[in-house]
């Protein structure tokens, strides 16, 4: 047998590559080949290895490729069932306030200046306009909200 261990520096002769490519088709792994080619690492081994292109190997326990699925048209997919609002934007004409719950009551006019750790931060309106508000109702203990606002931002929301 040929000795492939280098004296000095690593250099990638002929004859080392060839002992590295015939290894590797024996199914030694990357570092058992640099310890008998000597003066490389198992990544410089690896390295090469893939810039000379050479087969991979699957390993046990590696994910085997799969195709890629093609992609078509999905059917549509079911539109979540939305609670009707409890409450409405400052603002909105009446016709759209119209939806069969008292929301008065839900309608504060809390200044964030006024804002305390005890009241609902619940925004109310557009937060451009001169008018917008905050709910500052007593809040949810633990939460950000009253009762009626925490039902309206959490889904299944139970006190």
């Amino acid at each position: 047998m040929l000795d492939v261990r280098s004296r000095g520096p690593a250099e990638w002769t002929d004859e080392r590559i060839a002992a590295m490519k015939r290894m590797w088709e024996e199914g030694k792994s990357a570092p058992q080949i640099a310890r008998a080619l000597g003066g490389v690492s198992r990544s410089s081994v690896l390295g090469k290895l893939h810039r000379l292109k050479t087969a991979k190997r699957v390993t046990p326990g590696a994910r085997v490729p799969t195709k890629k699925k093609v992609k078509g048209e999905r059917p549509p997919r079911p539109m979540a069932k939305v609670p009707p609002m409890d409450s409405a934007p400052i603002g909105l004409p009446a016709e759209f306030l119209d939806i069969g719950v008292d929301v008065t009551h839900l309608v504060g006019s809390v200044k964030i200046t006024e804002l305390d750790h005890h009241s609902c931060k619940f925004p109310l309106g557009d937060p451009q306009s001169p008018d917008f508000a905050f709910c500052g109702k007593e809040r949810v203990p633990g939460r950000p909200y009253c009762l009626d606002h925490c039902h309206r931002a959490y889904v299944g929301f139970r006190p």
